[in-house]
């Protein structure tokens, strides 16, 4: 690897685990349960919340559930798909409960 073919960003640490769910109450109280992990701050959107939404090339609309909350620096974040057609649904419906994305802080 040359410099050439260096990252042309530095990335500082991760920022965010995002887990989608089927049940946003049940996982938020599991890991309470299982791990000590809360409290939730809770956010419902429904699809009037998601304004010009594009999915798959059709205009589309959907609904969530999320919850977050902080482990040291980095926020874990819950997601449960409500209505309508999403990256969200898609990913339960093809690989069922698990982590969907990864955020990182990226350094300019």
């Amino acid at each position: 690897m040359t410099a050439a073919d260096s990252p042309r960003i530095e990335i500082s640490r991760m920022e965010q685990v995002c887990w989608v769910v089927r049940d946003l109450e049940r996982s938020m109280e599991s890991m309470w349960q299982r791990l000590g992990v809360g409290h939730w701050d809770v956010y419902v959107s429904p699809p009037s919340f998601f304004q010009d939404v594009v999915y798959r090339g059709q205009k589309g609309s959907f609904g969530m559930d999320c919850a977050r909350t902080k482990l040291g620096k980095m926020d874990l974040e819950l997601i449960q798909p409500t209505e309508g057609q999403s990256p969200f649904s898609d990913f339960l419906k093809d690989h069922g409960e698990g982590i969907h994305h990864f955020g990182w802080m990226v350094v300019p």
